[in-house]
């Protein structure tokens, strides 16, 4: 073969490969806003909740940052943050009694990381996602001292960790050749470990207060870009 026709071919190949790297385009990045409707996790105080339910339902918005790794087509790594910023409590100070008032979470800081799989077909992309993390609450119910005549006063400055797992599903809509719209809805399933003994003499029930698992739905929207 002639040196000049090795030298084209070779060329060739090369331009192919590259082509073809450009067109992978393994990475993605991109910046969401997302509503939260926690219905669990969160405490009511009040003399009303000695026989009732002591939860609260909450929804906050927040907004975060995604970066992600496309093994191919179909199937891709990614890494989530979210933070809702609403503190969500009682401006009484760091001392509240159970008797008085409602208090609930502070913040909420948001952390996942998992698998997404699916189709994608033209602009239009339909995947599942399955990705374990975290829910770190800024401000939840501290120690507890009861008070003769009064009840029980409980601080509300210790933060609380809870383990979650995203269950959910992606629509992404392909707008250029590298941006994209994407939307998630999903069940943010939360583990929460109970509180301590000391904590269990407040006027919940012991169900409420024991370990158990709570459901809530997130939605998410923003705009990404594959680089």
């Amino acid at each position: 073969m002639p040196k000049e026709t090795l030298l084209a071919v070779v060329a060739s190949l090369l331009l192919v490969c590259s082509a073809q790297a450009q067109d992978q385009k393994k990475f993605e990045a991109g910046m969401q806003f997302s509503m939260l409707r926690e219905g669990n996790g969160v405490f009511n105080f009040g003399p009303t909740q000695i026989l009732a339910n002591p939860r609260v339902d909450r929804t906050p918005l927040g907004f975060g940052g995604r970066i992600g790794y496309n093994i191919n087509r179909f199937w891709s790594l990614e890494v989530e943050a979210n933070v809702f910023p609403e503190q969500n409590r009682l401006d009484l100070g760091d001392i509240v009694c159970c008797a008085n008032g409602t208090v609930i979470d502070g913040r909420i800081v948001e952390g996942l990381a998992g698998t997404k799989i699916g189709l994608r077909k033209g602009k239009l992309g339909i995947y599942g996602r399955l990705r374990p993390g975290f829910l770190h609450f800024s401000r939840s119910l501290g120690d507890c001292t009861p008070i003769p005549g009064i009840g029980p006063q409980c601080s509300f400055d210790k933060g609380r960790t809870d383990f979650a797992l995203d269950v959910g599903g992606t629509v992404e809509l392909h707008i250029s050749e590298r941006w994209f719209m994407r939307s998630d809805v999903g069940d943010i399933i939360q583990r929460f470990s109970g509180l301590p003994g000391d904590r269990q003499r407040l006027p919940f029930l012991l169900s409420d207060t024991s370990s158990q698992l709570y459901h809530n739905f997130q939605f998410t929207t923003g705009v990404g870009y594959r680089f």
